[in-house]
């Protein structure tokens, strides 16, 4: 027993697609999706579909691009859109970062297989760059995410404010879920 991960799949890309139908089946094997499946519903389904008909155990913690509104597709924002995203997941029961970590038991050690979903908050940035200046220097290389266009906090105030409080919640799991003195496999998109 396998436990194979994969991410930034992008089913919107024709070959990417094509790519996840041909999977063959592990039936014994679980695969990690790791963000940035698709940019809609249809994407997740058709990850979710494929991903659990050759998988025994399947798990999914989103990147940027899941949670992306796209005036087209969809016209939940923020919160609602994650919550949409884990809704999908589970109808084919696939372990999202709100479920519970599960014990993984394949070839060798067990392990806690731990999905978790905490956004980011511009800390990671040069040292000479101020948090509050982050988004200016980002401006000023031309580099500016896609997300300050697409990925909306909703009801949170900003991206920040809805980044602290899911990193609150994973602290929370993870101390949990250390105190079981297994090996923790972290997962996020």
């Amino acid at each position: 027993m396998k436990l194979y991960a994969i991410g930034d799949l992008h089913v919107g890309h024709s070959f990417n697609a094509e790519a996840l139908k041909q999977l063959r089946p592990h039936p014994d094997d679980g695969l990690i999706l790791c963000g940035d499946i698709g940019e809609t519903n249809a994407h997740l389904e058709l990850a979710f579909d494929a991903a659990t008909k050759n998988f025994k155990d399947v798990w999914w913690c989103p990147g940027n691009h899941e949670l992306y509104t796209m005036t087209l597709h969809t016209e939940l924002r923020g919160e609602a859109k994650y919550a949409e995203c884990v809704r999908i997941a589970r109808k084919y029961g696939v372990t999202t970062p709100e479920d519970e970590f599960t014990l993984w038991e394949g070839d060798g050690e067990a392990v806690i297989v731990a999905p978790i979903f905490t956004l980011y908050d511009y800390s990671f940035r040069p040292p000479h760059v101020s948090k509050e200046g982050a988004l200016a220097w980002a401006q000023e290389a031309d580099t500016v995410a896609t997300d300050e266009f697409l990925l909306h906090p909703d009801p949170f105030p900003s991206r920040e404010e809805w980044c602290h409080a899911l990193v609150a919640k994973a602290e929370q799991k993870l101390g949990e879920a250390n105190n079981k003195d297994l090996p923790l496999i972290i997962l996020c998109g």
